[in-house]
């Protein structure tokens, strides 16, 4: 009779926790269903994310700078993801390819910079991006050549003040204190305007400070768009607050420095890729929303390293890419079109998205809305940030930052004009971009590595923005 009774009792629990159970997961159900009611969110992969990442960062392609075998080989890469989970190629395109041409600044032989005795000897050899780098982004400067020559310290706002003569044929050493408090546009000014002629420039960065805000030499193509730069006129280095106090100390010692750079400015061919899932609306098909992001970077250093290029940007272009895929599996087809692009270009001036702008290849009006995806993905635990062009157009911006928080993810709003959606908003396109912005992992370094990438959080990213198509797409 007892052992009936325990019997019971066990039954009459199950039947309970089943019941439970079953509950928790129709409400679970059902709060998956408010949240998503068109796409199966189930289908994002962040391996896949990771892995496409990985692969992009290889040393195969070598930092996808435009121009280079890296970057066109990055090119076909998304083409080919595009062909293979069924997006259509633009009727007015070949392949998915918007070809356009850009100047690019190439980088043909690392940076030297060396101290040399008197005999021509090499007294001391300095790291290019560790201990120095060149500044390429002033046209009244030389990119390319060399210089050697004794140093001339301005220590003190006061040395300016001295004979202007003293600069003549002497490689100027600017300390990190007379650079503040002249500011950087009035010492090249007075360095570069008047009629003596210098050797070149090197001015002190103390990358330990707090205040900057990389922690280490990026490189950057940073090159205006133009090819004109001064020929034989002095080349501007920036060297780290050590290296620059050993220059000065070596250079009283009537060393010599040599200086020598080997950048050009060159204008190539490139391509954005672009794809698209049609409409089933009759009504909303001519609506568009764009899912871009960019995929180059800097490219090879010449000094036996380059830039991978994880967070900038392989991770938001692996975002996009799993975006589309997911869209393609989903069983329910969005009532307007979404168009994806691969921009290119961005790192030099975003030339492949305002080549888009002024060339689009489905209309841009005011009901095109434009997603960007830049550094999503970052271990360093910044919030995302949702970026608009300004203060004044953030109504697409503020749709994401309370999408973002109400799928849990911390996130902020900010104001940019950096990345490809600045191409757009500056045309009144409804615009925003996403992204982690964390400057302190290796951006524009060979440090910018897949292990500086948590998957789960650029798994976040793309749900936010497959949160947002859920609601305005379908």
């Amino acid at each position: 009779m007892r052992n009936k009774k325990r019997i019971s009792i066990l039954v009459a629990i199950v039947l309970v926790i089943t019941l439970i159970i079953g509950y928790t997961n129709i409400r679970a159900h059902n709060a998956r269903n408010d949240t998503f009611k068109n796409i199966d969110v189930s289908l994002l992969n962040a391996n896949n994310i990771y892995n496409t990442i990985k692969k992009l960062t290889s040393k195969k392609y070598d930092g996808r700078l435009v121009g280079t075998a890296g970057n066109e080989l990055a090119t076909e890469y998304i083409i080919n993801h595009f062909k293979n989970i069924g997006l259509k190629s633009p009727d007015t395109l070949k392949d998915f390819r918007q070809n356009y041409k850009q100047n690019v600044r190439f980088t043909n032989k690392a940076p030297v910079l060396n101290i040399i005795d008197d005999d021509g000897k090499i007294v001391k050899q300095y790291d290019y991006l560790k201990d120095f780098s060149v500044a390429t982004y002033f046209s009244s400067l030389s990119i390319s050549g060399s210089a050697s020559g004794k140093s001339i310290l301005i220590e003190e706002v006061k040395d300016f003040a001295k004979d202007i003569n003293q600069f003549e044929d002497k490689v100027v050493l600017v300390s990190k204190k007379a650079m503040e408090k002249t500011g950087f546009a009035n010492l090249l000014s007075q360095l570069i305007s008047n009629k003596i002629k210098i050797k070149g420039i090197i001015y002190e960065v103390d990358l330990k400070s707090e205040k900057d805000k990389y922690s280490t030499f990026v490189v950057g193509p940073n090159a205006p768009p133009i090819d004109n730069f001064v020929k034989n006129g002095p080349m501007l280095f920036m060297a780290e607050s050590e290296t620059f106090r050993q220059i000065a100390k070596l250079s009283k010692e009537n060393m010599d420095i040599h200086m020598a750079a080997y950048y050009s400015i060159e204008n190539v061919k490139a391509s954005n890729v672009i794809g698209a899932i049609e409409g089933n609306d009759k009504k909303l098909k001519d609506e568009y929303i764009i899912i871009g992001a960019h995929f180059d970077h800097v490219g090879d250093n010449k000094n036996g390293t380059y830039n991978p290029g994880a967070l900038d940007n392989a991770s938001g272009t692996s975002v996009m890419m799993e975006i589309a895929r997911v869209l393609k599996e989903n069983r329910i087809k969005p009532k307007k079109t979404i168009i994806f692009i691969g921009y290119n270009g961005e790192e030099e001036g975003l030339y492949g998205s305002k080549h888009y702008v002024y060339n689009p290849v489905y209309p841009l009006n005011e009901k095109t809305k434009v997603i960007n995806l830049d550094m999503v993905g970052s271990k360093r635990k910044v919030p995302l940030e949702l970026v608009s062009y300004d203060a004044r157009n953030v109504k697409l911006r503020n749709e994401f930052l309370k999408y973002s928080r109400k799928l849990g993810i911390e996130s902020k709003a900010g104001v940019s004009q950096g990345s490809d959606h600045a191409s757009f908003a500056a045309k009144n396109i409804d615009a925003v971009t996403l992204i982690h912005m964390d400057l302190k992992s290796g951006y524009h370094t060979p440090k910018d590595t897949i292990d500086n990438i948590d998957k789960n959080r650029a798994k976040e990213a793309a749900k936010v923005v497959l949160y947002y198509l859920d609601k305005y797409a379908y």
